[in-house]
């Protein structure tokens, strides 16, 4: 080959040497092989037009099957992609006629990533009216996102998967308006939960993994590897894996990726080389291994810009952070009405909106994380921010990096901040994220209207900040805001203490009196979650309609002096975030709240070792392998061996011989790194009898872990 044409192609015809891989082929070395990974399918109008699915074992992005009317159930009858494991995105099937099962398409389709969604749904499947079940029945994994199965009118077997297997039990999934009448049984052989057997047809069960397996084994149920995702093929073993949780780079499932790759599409792990080359994209270089990236073209994230620099002699288009804030970091974006998640998406990464941003959404799953992740980078509005008729609102704090509001163009030709008409927001945000924070036409004014749950005071402090004179002749903002809010004027002194039960805290407080009529106070609220930095704020993340902390009500005795409470069902040897908040009337005009502290549960005892094996037997020793317990609760430092010796079993041995008397113990085997343990067990004798011992055979028995500590 000459040194312009460097790539090996093989096809069935013969090799040739080519400076490109065709199209559907990406090289690997000096190789082109058939590529795997595919892009984004909409597949619509004709079912022929299903062949470009053909090869695609991973879609990177969306695969969706839509406005397919004029068919028969003949036409699909041929159709079938075994070979598609993975979607990166989401899968949508929408107004298709003729397709009785989804599982005849894809049949070891294992995991949905969900990276984006759709309206918030990772699997949607809507008015497919001559679909019959959903049969899906390698699917394990819906990583983000919730399901939407919805006017499927004869679609059966919907409630007895438990699809909160699959997407975990925090996610709002929609069913409706399928064939919910008709309550199809499953087979005998089939897993029970929640006193339902579970399963996706008449034939195919749903795969309930043992507890300890997290969610992930074979079809004999054993436990993968924790880098799994969407079930393996072998126990334990990262490189047999269906499909990753985190990253895969080659063959092998990882946590982060290795030296000398770059995490692309958030799931996989590429080579400089096909990241330029194969991808088009750029590097990313960033402090620490495993942090590397590679962005789309032209597409560098905030603080960060387009360059070039030189490796290995050859000029790579790269990203590379900015020094110090300035007009090169920006990523300008034109002016936009946020009001879906869908829109607020177009914004990620924007740091600088040329015009106004107004916000006024309705609905959505997660509102304030979809929001902080679309508009948590923007600083710059150069003319004004609106925000209205968000009811799901509690805070404006996903706009944690905005610092300046320009005010070049007015709302009114008075207001450079206008919020007005959100029923439950409570703060405007952290002032920790906004010292800063300017409005730069000095005539501009700030107006909050009707937000019944933001407290005066806390306007007060923004004009003050801003320097801002409260113009009371339009509105007087003291009678129009907090008129339902308990405004937070007294703290709660909190004290935590983690107790020796499993998972349990004991949360104490003195009582507080808000009001000479003790009716204004109904009780108090625990709230908790778990903290893995002390850096928790009240309100972020937190919407009306979502909430991942957990609480528990506490009821108010007048009597009481001192409140002590016991949280239950904690995460052992975990910290958490607590406070305690009151609960008041609605007119109450004060209430109170603890700061936020934080506890370590204590170590509990762990899971069991699963996956016991003994090899390598002789007549003097063997090898005990184990993995270490999906659940430790703590740091373990010590397992305990048990091995006994037992009576051969032929039809001579007494049925009541007990050898309980030769049990060895070896008490303390010390952790490895790796997390697969196993020792050789030294020879030993017997102890001595009055007459000869039974022959016998050696049994070795893991009894369980030490934690330490």
């Amino acid at each position: 080959m000459s040194h312009l044409q460097n790539l090996l192609y093989h096809t069935p015809e013969g090799s040739y040497c080519v400076i490109t891989c065709p199209k559907h082929y990406e090289f690997e070395g000096n190789t082109c092989r058939k590529s795997e990974v595919c892009r984004s399918k909409r597949i619509v109008n004709r079912v022929s037009n299903l062949r470009s699915l053909s090869g695609c074992r991973v879609i990177e992005g969306s695969l969706q099957i839509v406005l397919i009317e004029g068919a028969t159930e003949e036409d699909w009858k041929n159709w079938s992609f075994p070979e598609l494991v993975e979607i990166t995105e989401f899968l949508l099937v929408y107004r298709v006629r003729g397709l009785r099962s989804l599982g005849q398409l894809f049949p070891n389709l294992s995991v949905i990533r969900g990276s984006v969604r759709h309206q918030g749904y990772a699997l949607i499947v809507y008015g497919v009216n001559d679909l019959e079940v959903i049969g899906l029945y390698s699917l394990t994994r819906i990583l983000q996102g919730s399901v939407r199965i919805q006017n499927n009118f004869h679609l059966c077997y919907v409630h007895t998967v438990d699809w909160s297997l699959i997407t975990g039990p925090g996610a709002e999934s929609v069913f409706k308006n399928n064939n919910e009448y008709l309550y199809p049984l499953c087979d005998e052989s089939c897993p029970e939960r929640n006193n339902l057997r579970r399963c996706w047809d008449s034939t195919h069960c749903q795969r309930v993994c043992p507890a300890e397996c997290q969610g992930e084994c074979t079809e004999s149920n054993e436990c993968c590897h924790k880098f799994c995702a969407g079930g393996c093929s072998r126990p334990n073993k990262a490189e047999d894996c269906h499909a990753c949780k985190d990253y895969s780079q080659g063959h092998t499932c990882v946590r982060t990726c290795g030296k000398g790759y770059y995490k692309y599409g958030g799931y996989r792990c590429v080579t400089m080389g096909v990241c330029v080359k194969k991808l088009h994209g750029i590097l990313l270089h960033k402090s620490g291994d495993g942090m590397d990236e590679c962005v789309d073209q032209g597409e560098c994230p905030a603080k960060y810009f387009k360059t070039e620099e030189d490796y290995l002699g050859v000029k790579h288009p790269t990203c590379k952070k900015c020094e110090a804030p300035g007009e090169n970091c920006a990523k300008n974006c034109s002016e936009l009405l946020v009001n879906t998640i869908a829109k607020a998406q177009q914004l990620v990464g924007c740091t600088k909106i040329e015009g106004r941003l107004i916000i006024s959404i309705t609905g959505g799953k997660a509102i304030a994380k979809e929001l902080n992740a679309s508009l948590g980078k923007i600083e710059i509005v150069t003319d004004y921010i609106r925000v209205f008729s968000s009811n799901a609102l509690r805070s404006l704090n996903f706009l944690k990096s905005l610092r300046v509001i320009g005010g070049n163009t007015l709302y009114n030709d008075k207001y450079a901040l206008y919020v007005h008409g959100n029923d439950n927001l409570e703060e405007i945000w952290t002032w920790d994220d906004h010292k800063n924070f300017t409005i730069t036409e000095k005539k501009a004014s700030v107006l909050f209207h009707s937000n019944p749950k933001l407290c005066y005071k806390k306007i007060k402090e923004l004009l003050e900040r801003t320097n801002r004179v409260e113009m009371t002749a339009d509105c007087n903002m003291n009678l129009t805001n907090g008129n339902k809010a308990a405004c937070m004027d007294k703290t709660l002194e909190l004290y935590l203490t983690p107790l020796a039960l499993k998972g349990t805290v004991n949360v104490s407080w003195n009582t507080v009196f808000i009001n000479d009529d003790d009716r204004m106070l109904t009780g108090y609220y625990i709230f908790y979650k778990v903290a893995l930095e002390e850096n928790v704020t009240y309100l972020d993340g937190r919407d009306a309609c979502h909430d991942d902390w957990s609480r528990k009500y506490v009821e108010n005795k007048v009597s009481d002096g001192f409140i002590t409470q016991i949280i239950e069902d904690l995460e052992p040897a975990t910290k958490y975030a607590i406070y305690v908040q009151t609960d008041t009337v609605v007119d109450a005009a004060i209430g109170a709240r603890s700061n936020i502290s934080y506890t370590m549960t204590l170590p509990f005892n762990p899971s069991k070792p699963p996956n016991v094996k003994v090899t390598d037997k002789t007549d003097r020793s063997m090898t005990v392998m184990w993995t270490t317990p999906l659940s430790p609760n703590g740091e373990i430092n010590q397992y305990i061996v048990t091995v006994k010796q037992l009576p051969y079993l032929d039809d001579s041995a007494p049925a009541s011989c007990s050898h309980d008397e030769n049990v060895m113990r070896t008490p303390i085997l010390p952790i490895g790194e790796n997390s697969r343990s196993h020792r050789r067990l030294a020879p030993w004798k017997p102890p001595a009898r009055s007459s000869p011992a039974p022959s016998g055979r050696w049994g070795g028995q893991l009894e369980g872990a030490r934690l330490g500590g």
